[in-house]
């Protein structure tokens, strides 16, 4: 397995791993990048870092990701559910992440 870290796809910037409390998760070292950081952790730093090289500038807004509930408060905005630490933030249906998956689509 490679345990290189690629560029950002989005800006070009170099990338390094953080290391907290038995998590691992890859930031952009471009504080400026377009793209905003998801909270997402993951149990291992191969899982990381493979996740951070899979990720491709297709935008999944948060209307259409599988981790969040469209107006989960009836406020208007979707309630972010982060699998690693349970931690939830409420984003704007257009708002979006670099790590975001979408939707299954339903069956007709």
């Amino acid at each position: 397995m490679d345990n290189k870290l690629l560029t950002c796809p989005f800006c070009g910037a170099e990338a390094k791993i953080l290391h907290f409390s038995g998590a691992y998760r890859v930031i952009d070292s471009n504080y400026k990048c377009d793209v905003p950081l998801a909270e997402r952790w993951y149990k291992s730093e191969q899982e990381a870092i493979e996740a951070w090289n899979r990720r491709v500038p297709d935008i999944v807004y948060c209307k259409d990701c599988k981790y969040g509930k469209p107006n989960a408060f009836q406020c208007g905005l979707v309630l972010c559910q982060n699998e690693f630490f349970r931690r939830y933030r409420l984003f704007d249906f257009n708002d979006y992440c670099s790590f975001g998956e979408r939707k299954k689509s339903e069956p007709e």
